[in-house]
């Protein structure tokens, strides 16, 4: 009997990871070069682990980050589901929801860093000063457009 592996892909695994994994496994080694021209496209870089320091927006260079867990309206608002005027809306704030989007992977990002560096007897002021720090360089703040508060 032949056994394969299966691949699983993170679900919280940058899209250029996550498309390049999947293209390895259905592509020809042939097809697998590129030209010049190509090699120019915009790659997604990976998070850096134990001390995350690439900033979230490099990560997901097209800006398309987690959605995360989606849930439909319930009771009084679910007619923001099936009103055509209120869909419409909700696709209005495309924009919000993406910085929102964004501010949620930092702070996934960041909660994963704060577990690893909080230790038994470290001041509090050096945590949090550490933290902050990181997440601002996680968000690529350039003040006074971005902050550590988005």
């Amino acid at each position: 009997k032949k056994f394969m592996k299966k691949n699983v892909l993170s679900e919280s695994a940058p899209p250029a990871v996550a498309a390049k994994e999947k293209d390895d496994r259905s592509q020809p080694e042939q097809e697998k070069k590129q030209s010049k021209s190509d090699k120019k496209a915009v790659v997604a870089k990976v998070q850096t682990w134990p001390e995350p320091t690439v900033p979230i927006m490099d990560l997901y260079p097209k800006g398309d980050f987690p959605q995360g867990e989606i849930c439909e309206y319930l009771g009084l608002n679910a007619y923001r589901s099936t009103s055509a005027e209120k869909k419409e809306l909700d696709r209005c704030m495309d924009t919000i929801v993406k910085e929102q989007r964004e501010a949620a992977e930092v702070h996934r990002t960041a909660r994963k860093y704060l577990l690893e560096i909080a230790k038994p007897g470290e001041l509090m002021i050096d945590i949090v000063e550490k933290l902050e720090n990181k997440v601002r360089e996680l968000i690529k703040a350039d003040y006074p457009e971005r902050g550590i508060a988005f």
